[in-house]
This record gives C-alpha cells, sequence and structure tokens, in this order.
C-alpha cells in the first residue's frame, strides 16, 4: 500500500514536472513561432503580389496591396530588431541568423553592423554618441531622417540592394514568363518601395516621436518617451513600437508584449 502511494506521487510529480516543462518550452519558443509566421506571410505576400498584373489591377487595390507590403515589411525589420535584443529564442546563433535574414531581405543590412548601432543607440539615446539621433542643427522631420538614413546606410549596401533586386527580377521571369520591365516595375512597387516607405514608418513612429525632446525636457536615463494609443492602432501604426520607454527599460520583451 505505502509502495503504491510512494509510486502514486513520484507518477503525479513527474507528470507535474513534464507539465511545467512543457509550459516552459512553449513560453520560450512563443517569440520564435510569431517570428516565424511573420516572416511566412511576408514571404507568400511577395511571391504573391509579384505575379499580379498592374495593368488589370484596379488603383483602390493596388493602394491598399502596397499599404499591406509596408507593414509587412516593417514587420520584417520589427523581427530582426527583437533578434538584436536577444527576444525569439534562447539561442544567440538562432537570433543572429533570424535577424541577418530578415535584415538581408528587408534592405540588405548587414546584422552585426546594425546591432551594434542600435546597442549604441540603446547605451547613449538622444545624445551625439547615439546614430539614431539628430546631428543637433537639423531637428525636424526630414532634416532628421536624413542624417538617420546617412548613419546607417553605405555604398556597400545600395550595391547589394541593386543586386539583389537584378536577382528577383531573373527570378522572378524564370518562374513567371513576362518582360523584363514588368517584373521589374513589379518587383519595384511591391518590394522597393514599400521597404521604403517602412523606413519611413519606422523613423517616425520609432525614432523621431520618441526621442524628440519634450518641452520640459528629457526623462533620463532612457530619454524616450511613450505614445499612447489604443491597441489596434499601435499595432497597425509601428507594431507596439510607439511604447518606447517600456522598451528601453525592457529591451528584452517582445514586441507583442509592449502595449502588456
Amino acid at each position: 500500500m505505502n509502495f503504491d502511494i510512494l509510486w502514486l506521487d513520484r507518477l503525479d510529480s513527474y507528470v507535474k514536472d513534464r507539465s511545467m516543462n512543457q509550459i516552459f518550452r512553449l513560453k520560450n519558443s512563443l517569440p520564435l513561432q510569431v517570428a516565424i509566421a511573420i516572416v511566412g506571410v511576408w514571404a507568400i505576400s511577395l511571391w504573391k503580389c509579384v505575379q499580379i498584373r498592374l495593368d488589370t489591377l484596379q488603383p483602390i487595390w493596388f493602394i491598399a496591396l502596397f499599404i499591406w507590403q509596408t507593414w509587412i515589411y516593417t514587420g520584417l525589420f520589427i523581427i530582426a530588431h527583437d533578434a538584436m535584443h536577444g527576444s525569439i529564442y534562447p539561442s544567440p546563433r538562432v537570433n543572429r541568423a533570424i535577424g541577418q535574414f530578415c535584415l538581408w531581405f528587408y534592405a540588405g543590412f548587414d546584422y552585426p553592423q546594425l546591432c551594434a548601432k542600435h546597442h549604441q543607440h540603446h547605451k547613449y539615446p538622444a545624445s551625439d554618441r547615439d546614430p539614431d539621433f539628430h546631428n543637433g542643427q537639423t531637428k525636424h522631420f526630414w532634416g532628421w531622417f536624413g542624417h538617420f538614413v546617412s548613419e546607417h546606410i553605405t555604398w556597400r549596401q545600395v550595391i547589394t540592394i541593386i543586386s539583389m533586386f537584378a536577382a528577383g527580377v531573373a527570378i522572378c521571369h524564370y518562374f513567371f514568363p513576362q518582360p523584363l520591365w514588368w517584373q521589374a516595375v513589379n518587383l519595384a512597387c511591391f518590394w522597393v518601395f514599400p521597404s521604403l516607405m517602412s523606413s519611413l514608418q519606422l523613423f517616425y513612429f520609432g525614432t523621431f516621436l520618441p526621442h524628440r525632446e519634450p518641452v520640459g525636457g528629457y526623462i533620463e536615463p532612457h530619454r524616450a518617451e511613450t505614445i499612447p494609443r489604443s491597441r489596434w492602432w499601435s499595432l497597425i501604426s509601428c507594431y507596439h513600437f510607439g511604447y518606447h520607454r517600456k522598451h528601453h527599460e525592457s529591451p528584452q520583451i517582445p514586441w507583442w508584449q509592449l502595449y502588456e
């Protein structure tokens, strides 16, 4: 009888430990699942878009698709950003692989270089040592954005993007036998220009609004403000990146938990 009770206690303990281990694994893998889902949606969306004949597409649907592609490209960068903070999976190799993949297809960025600059931004936010900050003279949106771009874009990256675009046109032409100019226009409309527009979106909601100096001055040490919005507007505007002070306080929190 005692043996039976002891055996049942051990079995109950084993089941509880196994259940907790499964819960722990599920919790750790959830950011990875979210990342894979966004990358998968981006890949399917781009593949479908490059097959569209623009001459048969009504303007309203073109605008809707362009906005959608811009938003999903913003998501691609957000996944890379979470990878920089080790938020996707408890493995540096996995984070680096996903981050490099997303940045490569976003705009040919070099992950280690951008990661180093981003951590410098967190270490010296809104200062002359912050690569994301303005130069102290042009504080308005376009001047700041121009300085922001000059800090992050390199000639090597521009050559990479041009090479990727040419390769993309050739691949699309192989799978969908249409004139090369038609493939080039399609790829520009659904990859190049949405990527450029998403950079404006990321800069406006993730740098300009939260890091411009408030009337009463910066609040140390993070020098970042939160832009409160409803859950859905926060998601649509920039994947909850408006909750920027919380991100600087706890950079390891994945994007989809910033609103909570």
